[in-house]
């Protein structure tokens, strides 16, 4: 066969394979082969992912110690770093919300100002229902912010501070004498929603119930609002809140908690520091609420141990070391523990002389 002739069957054959693919291309409407485009992008997705977890599993099985490491060292270390990106650690200052808050109600009624109160005493529960993360402390062990044992540990200081002052309000506040009712949504407030505990993860969850509470709690503030409900705050009843702060029953318990020895193991230490934190942050955000809405009470010979209280405040919520250390007696070690109870106790002892020039 001549190359003239082996060049005209090559053309041949090219231009019966053309004829094809038009042919074909015909009988597939324009959606199918729209189709065929994405269905082949598809599989070559699955083909490159099926590739790369081969190569992943190979190099676990023949390097079992740096699969170890990246899974229970790498991988940790890099959520912990995402979640102090996404959420603060540390809480320096009183959120700018509150202190406004406080000194628009000044020079208004005591509607206005029992709301301000009203709602500074959950500003941090709401806050951290609304987180990013959300409540972790009910988070099962197989998520991942179950391992954030420290925000889980400030947030059973919240709901318990939170408790503490809602009780006081109802009861004390928010009536005009021991002889009469409680208001039906505080109430209900502290004796169904925020006395459930921290860690029951459905039926109902502990979120569904907190946010129940802060409901009720709006509620009584909206009757507040229109003259329906009672605001009675007296310079005796001041005298009496902080009575119940430095008590045995408010601050007493987390600083029980960092002298406990049941807290002072380096696994166990942390939790007391940060659920004292957050207790602080609660009472820091009411009784910054109370001496902007109360000066002419508060300030009588108060101004420096207000200004000291404020500064243990600040030291509490701020402290956030990178690892915690528990040494004991003579050792190298620090004791952040016994740190964090230095700036408690501290602040009790400015909160007793606020309360004792209140009494005056």
């Amino acid at each position: 066969m001549t190359k003239e002739n082996l060049d005209k069957e090559l053309k041949n054959k090219q231009t019966k394979a053309n004829n094809t693919d038009v042919k074909e291309k015909k009988k597939h409407p324009f959606l199918f082969r729209i189709f065929l485009f994405f269905y082949n992008c598809i599989a070559s997705c699955f083909k490159g992912l099926y590739k790369l977890l081969s190569v992943c599993f190979s190099f676990m099985f023949k390097h079992w110690i740096s699969s170890i490491i990246t899974l229970f060292v790498v991988l940790p270390a890099l959520f912990v770093t995402l979640y102090m990106i996404v959420e603060d650690t540390s809480f320096p200052t009183t959120d700018a919300t509150i202190i406004a808050a406080a000194k628009q109600a000044q020079s208004k009624g005591e509607p206005e100002k029992g709301v301000v109160l009203s709602k500074s005493m959950y500003h941090q529960l709401d806050k951290e229902l609304n987180s990013f993360f959300g409540w972790s402390v009910n988070d099962l062990i197989t998520t991942p912010t179950a391992w954030l044992d420290n925000r889980s540990n400030r947030q059973e200081g919240v709901i318990f501070a939170t408790l503490m002052f809602e009780q006081f309000f109802s009861t004390q506040i928010a009536k005009y004498g021991k002889g009469e009712d409680e208001n039906v949504h505080l109430k209900k407030a502290r004796t169904t929603y925020f006395v459930f505990q921290p860690d029951r993860f459905w039926l109902p969850a502990s979120e569904e119930q907190y946010l129940q509470g802060i409901n009720m709690m709006q509620k009584y503030e909206k009757e507040l609002t229109a003259g329906k409900a009672i605001y009675n705050l007296r310079s005796d009843d001041l005298y009496s809140l902080f009575q119940l702060l430095i008590s045995e029953n408010f601050l007493g318990e987390p600083l029980g908690r960092l002298n406990s020895d049941q807290y002072k193991t380096f696994s166990t230490a942390d939790n007391a520091i940060y659920y004292t934190q957050g207790v602080i942050l609660v009472v820091r955000d009411v009784v910054r609420t109370l001496h902007a809405l109360y000066p002419n009470i508060l300030n009588k010979g108060s101004d420096e141990n207000f200004v000291k209280a404020f500064k243990k405040m600040d030291d509490i919520n701020s402290f956030d070391p990178l690892l915690i250390m528990s040494g004991s007696h003579d050792s190298m070690l620090v004791d952040h523990r016994a740190k964090t109870a230095t700036y408690l106790f501290g602040l009790i002892e400015r909160l007793r002389d606020i309360s004792n020039s209140i009494n005056r």
